[in-house]
């Protein structure tokens, strides 16, 4: 009898225990089990953030003083592009421009054609454009550079941008600003929250360094003797800004 009943009561939780599976496996929310686990508990921390901001004077202007010519062939454009451009050349080393301070950064030579009517396109002439880059030490010179260079037949002038020839320094005193600026946010925020602070945990920078403004001055082929001087640039001030993450332990 004893037998029996145990049987029957095996049996019996067999049988729950099957329905048990079977409703979990068909319930639409079924049990999960999860198991989390670190070795290394989070410290307590502070985390915070500082900005440093530099105003300087540039002291280098950069500049793209290019020569459009144009003729029936190869040979003649050349000719003409290189007279003007050598032109121009002279009289940048006239204004005090050093030789390693001209790079030519564009030569592009094409043919241009011209399309009759249901025949293959002719070619008509050459275009070539050549690209002189700049780079003035001396920023009271940047409006002669302009005018001189476009009174020898440079008829495009553009991307016009100041910056600092080194902008290390610049950077270094940010950075110095935006450090010492995290720091007394932390100890404030650390005496109101009534705790000490601790070593410095984590920290990152990021930068925002000043966008060049472009300033453009051309004078076309077809209006030399109606362009105009140059304008008067002003060279203004740009902003060097760093910002500084940073994460204390706190006691």
């Amino acid at each position: 009898m004893t037998r029996m009943i145990l049987n029957l009561t095996a049996g019996g939780l067999m049988a729950i225990l099957s329905v048990f599976l079977i409703i979990q496996l068909f319930s639409a929310n079924p049990m999960r089990v999860d198991i989390n686990t670190t070795a290394h508990p989070e410290a307590r921390t502070i985390t915070v953030q500082g900005e440093g901001k530099v105003s300087v004077v540039p002291d280098l202007a950069t500049l793209n003083v290019s020569v459009l010519s144009e003729a029936k062939t190869v040979k003649q454009v050349i000719a003409d592009n290189t007279a003007k451009m050598n032109q121009v050349i002279a009289k940048m080393k006239e204004l005090g421009i050093k030789e390693k301070d001209m790079t030519t950064s564009q030569y592009n030579l094409n043919p241009q054609y011209y399309y009759p009517e249901n025949r293959k396109p002719v070619i008509s002439g050459y275009q070539l454009n050549q690209t002189l880059s700049l780079k003035i030490r001396n920023l009271d010179l940047v409006d002669n550079v302009i005018d001189g260079a476009t009174a020898l037949g440079a008829n495009n002038v553009y991307g016009l941008n100041f910056g600092l020839d080194d902008d290390s320094k610049a950077k270094a005193e940010a950075r110095e600003k935006a450090f010492a600026a995290a720091k007394a946010k932390a100890e404030v925020m650390a005496n109101a929250a009534g705790v000490s602070l601790g070593r410095v945990y984590t920290f990152s920078e990021g930068y925002d360094y000043p966008r060049p403004q472009p300033v453009y001055y051309a004078k076309t082929m077809m209006a030399e003797d109606t362009a105009g001087s140059a304008p008067d640039i002003q060279t203004g001030s740009q902003e060097y800004t760093v910002t500084i993450n940073m994460t204390y332990e706190i006691e």
